[in-house]
């Protein structure tokens, strides 16, 4: 698994040694803090200046105010338009159509990107970064499990252990996280480079 691979989730994890294996347990709270954590960074940096309370006096469309929820949105806005544009140019060997036929992928991978140069602001977006969180997005996609209706979330018949362990596998490759996983990947790979 990637995820393992990049350190998204400590290698320890695997170790057979008592004294450095962390329990499944440990290992599924520390995926739902990351995943969690991902969601307030959007929330946070993520801005909808409509949503914004604040005198409409000073934050409106037309606000000269640098601090403004406005003046943040249009600075994002051309962010968002510097990933697009990479976005628009964006053809990995070997993965076919996948990226400009299919634009839930590329709303994740524009989002991952976009929070990442928004928190990186000393670096920020540059021109090839798509084409280094693309490959991980589309391992990350083929490796995902999408459960609804399949039944596998629900096995009667199995050990407490093999139960905890199959529950482990889906939370870990769970299709609806693949955003989340996405952005930590890419953060530890940015960190190396």
């Amino acid at each position: 698994c990637w995820k393992f691979q990049f350190g998204f989730i400590p290698n320890n994890s695997l170790s057979t040694s008592a004294s450095t294996c962390v329990s499944i347990k440990d290992w599924c709270k520390y995926i739902d803090e990351l995943r969690a954590k991902y969601n307030v960074l959007r929330k946070q940096n993520v801005i909808d200046p409509t949503q914004d309370e604040t005198d409409a006096l000073l934050n409106n469309p037309l606000s000269s105010m640098e601090n403004s929820s406005w003046a943040q949105y249009h600075r994002d806005q051309d962010l968002l338009e510097e990933v697009k544009k990479d976005l628009d140019r964006l053809f990995p060997r070997g993965c076919g159509d996948y990226f400009t036929e299919n634009l839930q992928i590329r709303q994740k991978l524009q989002n991952v990107l976009f929070l990442w140069s928004k928190l990186h602001p000393g670096t920020s977006y540059r021109q090839g970064m798509h084409e280094l969180a693309a490959p991980f997005l589309y391992l990350l996609e083929a490796e995902s499990l999408n459960l609804i209706g399949t039944g596998l979330d629900n096995i009667d018949s199995e050990s407490e252990e093999e139960r905890e362990r199959r529950q482990s596998l889906i939370q870990l490759m769970d299709a609806e996280y693949v955003e989340h996983d996405l952005f930590w990947l890419f953060e530890r790979v940015m960190r190396e480079i």
